[in-house]
């Protein structure tokens, strides 16, 4: 028990060491308020008290759990090279706190300068916009307060345009936001206006369903023909006077390929065509 009171004691006076010296070492160079040292003084003793604590506990259950623990009550004494480790630790934490006190004091210290200082120049500026214009005429203070009320109706001016620059793009945004949904929603109506026309629509396949820019839609397909075969397929589906025309490559011919070429062959768009077999076989 002794030598687990022993450790618990050194390791209290270490952590103390350090936090108490690191706080006086701040209180001697200003850093704190001495008025205000009482109040760190429960977290100078306190956490030091309740790392001890658990250490203690932690020996004495590994004690009374080691298979060389006896009942044997007999004087304790510290060895010499044990106590003098112990001072060195103590010494060096000591030396620690002081050395922590002392970098946290400069910062302090030069955050503190560096507020006064430009508390200062505040100061300074408004002193000598006072004299300004109190050296002014009538006229002159009449003529800067009219540049003034200019300057801010300028940049109320300005903040205006900017928020509607920003709601205007917002609106655009948005805009362009549902002209895309719907292309979307007009490439899923006419990928299910396609697959219903054929004449085996739980064959049909789609390998590519691509959106335009200009909004045309661009089908690539398999599907069974009347003998059973299943063979590739194309259709191209796009706005004519804002009249959709669909143009199937089996039953549409020349007029189907002069728009495929024109609207589709090398060309590249949105690939829906995940989002296509997902809203047909849903």
């Amino acid at each position: 028990m002794k030598k687990e009171l022993s450790y618990s004691a050194i390791l209290f006076l270490a952590l103390a060491s350090y936090l108490l010296l690191g706080l006086l070492t701040e209180l001697i160079l200003g850093a704190e308020h001495w008025s205000d040292a009482p109040g760190y003084l429960p977290i100078v003793f306190g956490i030091p008290a309740v790392v001890s604590v658990f250490l203690f506990i932690i020996l004495t259950l590994a004690r009374s759990r080691s298979p060389r623990a006896t009942t044997s009550v007999g004087a304790f004494n510290l060895p010499r090279p044990f106590v003098a480790i112990s001072l060195v630790i103590i010494g060096l934490c000591a030396a620690g706190g002081v050395w922590m006190g002392y970098s946290n004091a400069q910062e302090k210290l030069i955050a503190v300068k560096a507020a006064r200082e430009q508390a200062e120049a505040v100061k300074r500026a408004q002193e000598a916009e006072r004299q300004r214009l109190a050296a002014m005429t009538p006229e002159q203070r009449a003529e800067e307060g009219a540049r003034k009320r200019k300057q801010s109706e300028a940049k109320a001016q300005q903040v205006a345009e900017a928020a509607a620059k920003q709601q205007a793009e917002v609106r655009a945004r948005a805009k362009a936001e549902e002209e895309h949904k719907g292309r979307q929603l007009f490439a899923l109506v006419g990928a299910k206006e396609l697959v219903q026309a054929m004449k085996d629509p739980e064959s049909v396949k789609l390998r590519t369903v691509l959106l335009m820019d200009d909004g045309t839609v661009c089908y690539s397909y398999r599907a069974k023909n009347s003998f059973g075969a299943e063979l590739p397929g194309s259709a191209v589906l796009f706005t004519v006077k804002n009249r959709p025309t669909m143009l199937v490559q089996e039953q549409n011919g020349n007029r189907f390929v002069a728009a495929w070429n024109k609207r589709c062959a090398n060309r590249s768009g949105e690939d829906l065509t995940a989002l296509t077999n997902y809203a047909l076989h849903r």
